[in-house]
């Protein structure tokens, strides 16, 4: 039947239809080389993004493990007492001694304080130089104590609230090596209470006679 018409068919109308299938046919694959370029191309952006996402996550472990090998070379410190007392004025104070244990070399150290009923660190005013008359020191939330190296200790006096004895004191330290080196910061927590006092020996309350 479709011979039938196409032999019934003029040159001219034979020629149109033959350029009309040609033209479709033409259609059809531009329309598939389209297609298949479009998912070329979200293929190739999806790739793209997998990389780079990639790329992202290969850079945060690697700053994640300098960060933490930097952090397991910094400075280490303890404890090595805590106490507290009454200065002659009758204000309350805690006196904690500590050591760095370990770490690098450090050109500053600085230390601030907290906890319940701490009221700061204590500096002590030049010689002769007085506060309101009578204190010959003040009380300020940090205090930079300068270099330190293993080994090394210092001590620091904690204000603490009137009439407090017994404390939970924090000290924090901002540390650093050089101006180029990272800051490291570090806690140590001491519980300060006053010393005991020894009772006296049977030779002391008769008082020893030589």
């Amino acid at each position: 039947m479709l011979s039938e018409l196409w032999n019934s068919m003029s040159g001219e109308v034979r020629a149109a239809v033959g350029a009309m299938l040609i033209s479709l046919i033409a259609s059809g694959i531009a329309y598939w080389q389209a297609r298949t370029a479009r998912d070329q191309a979200v293929s190739a952006r999806d790739a793209a993004a997998a990389a780079q996402a990639q790329v992202e996550l290969l850079r945060r472990q690697v700053e994640g493990d300098e960060k933490a090998r930097m952090e397991a070379s910094g400075p280490q410190f303890e404890l090595i007492s805590a106490h507290t007392a009454h200065d002659p004025w009758s204000e309350s104070y805690a006196e904690v001694t500590f050591r760095q244990s370990g770490g690098p070399a450090l050109t500053s150290v600085r230390v601030a304080t907290s906890g319940e009923g701490v009221g700061g660190l204590r500096r002590d005013l030049a010689y002769g130089t007085y506060i309101d008359g009578d204190f010959d020191y003040e009380t300020i939330g940090d205090l930079e104590i300068g270099p330190m190296a293993t080994g090394g200790t210092h001590t620091v006096r904690v204000s603490l609230d009137y009439g407090v004895n017994q404390a939970k004191v924090q000290l924090d330290f901002t540390c650093s090596a050089s101006a180029d080196q990272p800051t490291w910061r570090r806690a140590l927590q001491a519980s300060a209470a006053p010393i005991p006092v020894r009772p006296a020996t049977g030779d002391q309350r008769r008082g020893r006679r030589s």
